[in-house]
């Protein structure tokens, strides 16, 4: 019977075939072991391995996914040489003018006009050609590869990180039974929260909040004693009328913002009302 493979053939697979499978295995196996978390019903098992490596740092993986950091677009503009040629140069009482080149046309450029609608030729000698433009000053030389500044224009993403603030402000939710369940009586606001006006002047900036119920719907939408609230949903409260209009309105709401006054520093509290 014929040999279906050779030793020569088996020795060839084992020095190249099975050290890419021993690799792959083992980086498999290593990110399910490593890994035991889950973002947003999204599984990464290889990210022990990028912060392992440092690749996250690099590409920014693990903050991204975080919501720690947020990708935005940055479009930047510098200013890079750009050779052009003086070709001939004419001057008299009447009209001077120059011939230029890029290295792709020839333009005629008249003295005290525009070229390429940036610089302007400002002055003319017999050897040479002066041109303003971004703010700078270029001398051409007649027969001469001297350079103007071409506009180049780069866009790239960058990643920046969210402030603490920012990060704190991420939406919430409250269900709505626990919602209805304490605000069906507005006698019973005066129970769980005691709060007295801010003023600027004689006008109402907001309410703070001397003593507050930690278990009610304000405690548990994060309102601690020491706050000031200054707003419901973008509604400033600047009076008493205010606070119990946007007390009332809570349960018809399917999200609520409230802006707060906390340590000297504005802070939003957002939660989506659940049904």
């Amino acid at each position: 019977m014929n040999r279906i493979f050779n030793e020569s053939f088996l020795r060839q697979f084992n020095r190249l075939a099975l050290p890419l499978v021993l690799v792959w295995s083992v980086t498999i196996g290593a990110g399910i072991f490593l890994s035991s978390t889950t973002i947003e019903r999204f599984s990464f098992p290889l990210a022990p391995l990028f912060e392992i490596f440092h690749f996250s740092k690099k590409f920014a993986i693990s903050r991204i996914a975080d919501g720690d950091a947020a990708q935005k677009t940055v479009t930047t503009k510098t200013l890079v040489p750009a050779p052009h040629r003086i070709q001939a140069i004419y001057r008299s009482s009447s009209s001077s003018f120059v011939t230029i080149n890029d290295g792709k046309e020839s333009m005629i450029v008249s003295l005290g006009g525009k070229y390429k609608k940036i610089f302007r030729l400002t002055a003319l000698s017999d050897s040479a050609a002066i041109f303003k433009g971004y703010g700078k000053i270029y001398r051409l030389r007649l027969g001469y590869d001297d350079n103007l500044s071409r506009e180049e224009v780069t866009t790239q993403a960058v990643y920046e990180e969210k402030s603490a603030e920012q990060v704190e402000e991420n939406t919430l939710t409250i269900p709505y039974t626990t919602v209805a369940a304490q605000m069906n009586n507005l006698q019973n606001i005066w129970k769980i929260i005691n709060i007295t006006e801010t003023r600027d002047g004689s006008k109402i900036t907001g309410f703070r909040v001397n003593a507050i119920d930690s278990t009610s719907i304000f405690g548990q939408l994060g309102i601690l004693q020491g706050d000031t609230i200054e707003s419901v949903n973008n509604t400033k409260l600047e009076s008493y009328a205010d606070a119990l209009n946007a007390y009332s309105q809570i349960p018809h709401l399917r999200s609520i913002r409230i802006t707060v006054l906390r340590n000297n520093l504005k802070k939003d509290i957002v939660y989506e009302i659940t049904r």
